[in-house]
């Protein structure tokens, strides 16, 4: 059965994640992951967004608002990885 899974990012302690999280949770998302942390950090940085990716299962699929709630370059080398061998496109923007 394929899950969605919610990626939510904003930068700053002055903003907050709410108006992402509802919007993934209205385009199916079963679970979310939410996190105050720049979009330059790298992966390490990220425990939210570890987790995120570290949950995926065949077949389920990342959800985020908008593309740079990944990161800013999604061509960098310490970006995620949105595809995987087996599974194809991993990503999609609600």
């Amino acid at each position: 059965m394929t899950r969605s899974i919610g990626y939510s990012r904003c930068s700053t302690t002055h903003q907050d994640t709410d108006a992402q999280v509802t919007e993934l949770g209205s385009a199916g998302c079963q679970e979310v992951f939410a996190e105050k942390v720049s979009s330059r950090a790298p992966l390490e940085k990220r425990p939210q967004l570890r987790r995120c990716l570290e949950s995926r299962q065949e077949g389920d699929e990342l959800v985020v608002s908008k593309l740079d709630r990944l990161g800013r370059s999604q061509g960098g080398g310490d970006q995620p990885s949105l595809r995987s061998p087996d599974q194809g496109d991993l990503c999609r923007a609600s």
